[in-house]
């Protein structure tokens, strides 16, 4: 496997949504063999407990990596980069040897983690869950009229019976939430820019 490019990225920037079809058009080229042709990348705007998932179809051979645009918001490019090239490599091990189970990140994922991270300057690990951020987004608080225990999410649902716990509490405590804090307006998102404005690829020879 070809590897001898490295990725020189402008740590001082902060995500506001470059063109991420053309940085893994990149990744797939200069990292992967090419066999990511099948694969898909797009931003979503409701993942707001992890960075990045990869979801494999078995049935037509094919991956989607999907990038939290909440979370990867707040972050610098390189977290951007680090989580792509993470789940380019769940893509990548299910598109060669149809492995499937995400949550596993056994021999074959780190040995290529180490790959990347040594010939691209990366800096991708096993997990990528930035806690502050996490918490940024859980911005709809309800809180209990007895226990005054918080429950708090980044999406407008109440609890309910459709919570796991809420037998137990209802059982155990017996109050009501009421809402206590929700987020205000924000701000629409920046206008995508070019990948050029970010990173530029330079040519390493190996010793």
């Amino acid at each position: 496997m070809n590897t001898s490019s490295h990725i020189a990225i402008d740590d001082s920037q902060v995500v506001p949504f470059l063109d991420i079809h053309e940085l893994f058009m990149a990744f797939n080229q200069l990292y992967f063999e090419q066999e990511l042709d099948r694969v898909t990348v797009e931003w979503s705007k409701r993942m707001t407990l992890c960075a990045g998932l990869c979801e494999c179809c078995v049935f037509n051979n094919s991956c989607r990596i999907k990038l939290s645009q909440p979370l990867l918001s707040l972050r610098p490019i390189t977290d951007l980069v680090d989580t792509l090239l993470h789940e380019c490599i769940h893509a990548y091990l299910f598109m060669t040897n149809s492995i499937t189970d995400h949550d596993a990140h056994g021999s074959n994922f780190i040995y290529h983690m180490n790959r990347i991270n040594q010939d691209a300057g990366s800096h991708i690990t096993i997990y990528h869950s930035f806690i502050d951020e996490v918490e940024y987004y859980r911005q709809h608080h309800w809180q209990c009229t007895q226990c005054n225990w918080v429950i708090k999410r980044a999406m407008n649902r109440p609890p309910s019976c459709r919570d796991p716990w809420w037998d137990g509490h209802q059982r155990g405590c017996g109050g009501k939430f009421y809402k206590v804090k929700q987020p205000s307006k924000r701000n629409a998102s920046p206008k995508m820019l070019p990948l050029e404005s970010y990173f530029q690829k330079i040519n390493k020879n190996k010793c």
